[in-house]
């Protein structure tokens, strides 16, 4: 009886923790009574991401939607919240807006996005009472498939933030100046040896960056989903950023004489690291159209304004 009981206790825990609907005991960086999770985060769907709509409470209530778990197995399946209806005053059935209904359907994708953000729910339930409506509607205005937990994806990406912020630090140790490595220039340098210093620092710099660029061409993301544009993006540059090239993204930049070289080798391993990294059917036709002319700049910037839209 001990072992039946024992083995029904750890069959539950595994459902709870393989569920869509991602409730563990506490949050992160708090602990919450299990009960209140779930309770939290439902107030939070209806009275901040759905700015407290009476109408839909009403109709949810009618429904008698009324805990976390049954709102969250109405909003997998769009058909059934397409269907959610409210009784007027005089008798009659109103249907809900097709935008209320999306933006509801939301609510779930966004939550799962933030979990996926941050990494496996069993390492804590992101905290989604943070996010405000501003952020949560900049992200349903984005009109991002609906996006689905995925806990080998969310372990992933967890792996790599650990590795970019390790990554970070050590770059950032480096740049750290020791007393007596730098010499002041004198007052009467001219001209000409100031630039030979540049040309020498600048050839210095590219020949640092083309030692390294097999190691960070491996710590790049796939983009093999449109729905995942967004945290895509993002990482995308942030490594951009920690390897000093992220003036590739930038669409109107272009760079100083000195700097010229330095910045084609710069395309060069962007373009590479795109043609090996972007998988989506239209990604890769942008990526390709660029492609003769090596100007990953440009190619970025046509992906942007396609995945942000106009």
């Amino acid at each position: 009886m001990k072992t039946f009981w024992l083995t029904s206790m750890l069959y539950l825990a595994v459902q709870n923790l393989s569920t869509e609907t991602l409730i563990p005991t506490m949050t992160r960086g708090r602990k919450t009574r299990s009960n209140d999770v779930p309770t939290q985060r439902m107030k939070h769907f209806l009275d901040v991401w759905m700015e407290g709509d009476a109408w839909l409470k009403e109709a949810l209530s009618s429904m008698q939607i009324t805990s976390y778990m049954q709102l969250v197995d109405l909003l997998k399946d769009p058909n059934t919240v397409n269907s959610i209806k409210n009784r007027k005053d005089n008798g009659t059935e109103e249907d809900i807006r097709s935008e209320d209904a999306a933006k509801l359907r939301c609510c779930l994708s966004f939550a799962n996005h933030l979990q996926m953000r941050e990494g496996p729910i069993t390492d804590g339930l992101v905290d989604i009472t943070t996010v405000d409506a501003d952020e949560f509607n900049n992200f349903y205005i984005m009109a991002i498939p609906f996006v689905t937990y995925d806990d080998t994806a969310a372990t992933e990406r967890k792996s790599k933030r650990e590795f970019l912020e390790a990554k970070t630090a050590a770059v950032l140790a480096q740049k750290t100046v020791q007393p007596g490595t730098q010499g002041v220039p004198s007052v009467g340098a001219t001209a000409n040896s100031q630039t030979s210093t540049t040309s020498t620092a600048n050839s210095r710099e590219l020949e640092a960056f083309r030692k390294n660029i097999k190691m960070d061409a491996s710590t790049y993301p796939i983009l093999a989903d449109d729905a995942a544009w967004h945290a895509f993006n993002q990482e995308w540059t942030a490594l951009c950023v920690l390897y000093q090239i992220k003036d590739v993204l930038e669409p109107n930049y272009i760079p100083p004489l000195d700097k010229v070289d330095l910045f084609k080798a710069h395309q060069s391993f962007l373009m590479t690291v795109m043609m090996a990294k972007i998988k989506t059917t239209r990604g890769k036709e942008i990526v390709r159209s660029h492609v003769a002319n090596n100007n990953a700049q440009a190619a970025w910037k046509d992906l942007v304004e396609y995945y942000r839209g106009p």
